[in-house]
């Protein structure tokens, strides 16, 4: 069976996903010795969310190589993948938004905005693959995992320089 493609790259955003959730871990560690404040409440969020996020992104990127180690056709292997991802994406953010539901109304509203708008164009993407299957599903769904990490990043940002959620 030929390699997928997009494999190196879907091994490489794997990698970088467990930096994220290494670098949540310290950053949740640290903040975690100071006093209780409802700043350290949004702090142990985003870090958890990083660390969630990143872990969502490990699974998603190792998911369709092991599909593929299967057998399965490219095209399965992707809408497959798909399916799964939107599943475990759809959950986690369901989980993410009834935690914070409170925090949410501080957060700023371009911050809220590009946040919705990562987490919409992601499992759109995701979406789109269950229904078009073609040479692009790779493509979609490699840049919805790149989506994950940008959301990520947004919130590993809000929980390492306290007060940028506001």
């Amino acid at each position: 069976m030929p390699p997928l493609p997009h494999e190196s790259l879907l091994t490489t955003l794997g990698e970088v996903s467990a930096a994220f959730v290494g670098f949540s871990l310290v950053v949740g560690i640290l903040s975690s010795r100071g006093s209780e404040t409802s700043s350290q409440d949004r702090n142990f969020f985003s870090t958890r969310d990083v660390a969630e996020l990143g872990l969502l992104a490990i699974a998603a990127s190792f998911l369709p190589l092991t599909i593929h180690a299967y057998f399965v056709a490219a095209d399965a292997v992707w809408q497959m993948a798909s399916a799964g991802l939107l599943l475990l994406w759809g959950l986690g953010l369901g989980a993410s938004v009834w935690r914070q539901r409170g925090i949410l109304r501080k957060v700023s509203v371009a911050r809220l905005a590009l946040i919705l708008g990562c987490n919409l164009a992601g499992l759109g993407l995701l979406i789109a693959n269950l229904f078009m299957r073609g040479g692009s599903s790779g493509g979609r769904y490699v840049t919805a995992v790149l989506l994950l990490l940008v959301l990520a990043g947004l919130q590993f940002v809000s929980a390492t320089f306290d007060g940028s959620s506001e």
